[in-house]
């Protein structure tokens, strides 16, 4: 995979990095200075350019880059080129373009977030990891069928709740480690954003456990990949039919520390262990639907008010 990189961010790139370290900044200073010793323009150019491409991959900027892209099988399977090009922080962006065969991404980026290692770490793995889905053949990616379903104001909102879902699956798969040699730590803003996302575009539907509905979409998002077609359909028809699978999926939610306990309504860092709620009584909710998750003092109280009941329930078989 070739990685072509802008001679302007490689030469800010550069200077920006030497300007944050004295000693770095120094050294950099007499190395510059000597390329105006070249004997020609044209030479002195081209002293300029080496200097910059030389100690761009020597601060491990290039190589910053291409660590990101390589986590992912199908981009090194068939991304020939990557460009990159220096923008401003609201403009950056990644974009895949071309054939199979003959694919290229243009990434976009701010000097500020290349500069800072796990800010851009984290912003690559998403970026990269939404073009690894698209080149994934599992994954079905469709082009025109988002523009036929997505084509007039009715469909604005399921635009934003498909990519709004997409945008949280790539989170929870990178903190995972689904498809990947390992998770990486997301930013601490990462999953309350993504949180804030769903209930904005899914108005209600949290208004009774936001957190545990949150948690269970995130957990189910974080174990497998979906399909184009499955965000579709979730974009068009919302959390439900997402909680529909969600039902048929034989997995123990890990609730947060400090989510509410849907029994008791508090906050906890005390969580019961799933296996053992289903023997409680009233462990489950409306519907008859298991209720996956409760905090360690409602399970003791639940514990100790069936053991009293069995008591009492041997007492009057001992009476009679």
């Amino acid at each position: 995979m070739i990685i072509v990189i802008q001679p302007e961010l490689m030469e800010r790139g550069v200077f920006e990095a030497a300007r944050r370290d004295p000693d770095l900044h120094s050294e950099y200073q007499l190395r510059f200075a000597r390329c105006y010793d070249a004997p020609s323009p044209n030479a002195r150019d081209e002293a300029f350019r080496r200097l910059h491409q030389e100690w761009f991959e020597g601060l491990g900027l290039r190589a910053r880059i291409a660590d990101c892209a390589g986590a992912f099988e199908h981009i090194r399977a068939t991304v020939s080129r990557i460009v990159v090009a220096q923008t401003l922080p609201k403009g950056q962006a990644a974009e895949l373009y071309g054939a199979p065969g003959n694919f290229t991404i243009a990434l976009a980026l701010s000097l500020t977030r290349l500069l800072e290692e796990h800010a851009f770490r984290y912003w690559a793995m998403h970026e990269f990891l939404h073009i690894d889905d698209m080149l994934d053949p599992a994954f079905a990616y469709d082009r025109t069928a988002a523009k036929a379903q997505f084509s007039n104001t009715f469909h604005d909102l399921a635009r934003d709740r498909f990519a709004v879902l997409w945008a949280i699956s790539v989170d929870a798969r990178l903190e995972h480690g689904t498809g990947l040699r390992a998770g990486i730590k997301l930013p601490a803003d990462a999953r309350p954003r993504r949180r804030s996302e769903l209930f904005r575009v899914f108005p209600g539907t949290g208004d009774r456990d936001a957190d545990g509905l949150f948690d269970r979409v995130w957990e189910l998002l974080a174990r497998q990949r979906p399909t184009y077609a499955d965000f579709l359909a979730w974009g068009r028809h919302g959390v439900p039919k997402l909680l529909d699978q969600l039902a048929d999926e034989e997995f123990d939610p890990r609730p947060q520390p400090g989510a509410r306990c849907p029994s008791c309504g508090f906050p906890t860092y005390d969580w019961a262990e799933s296996t053992a709620l289903s023997a409680l009584p009233g462990s489950h909710g409306e519907g008859n639907a298991p209720l996956r998750r409760i905090c360690g003092r409602c399970a003791e109280i639940r514990i100790a008010e069936a053991s009293a009941a069995g008591r009492r329930h041997a007492s009057s078989g001992a009476i009679a």
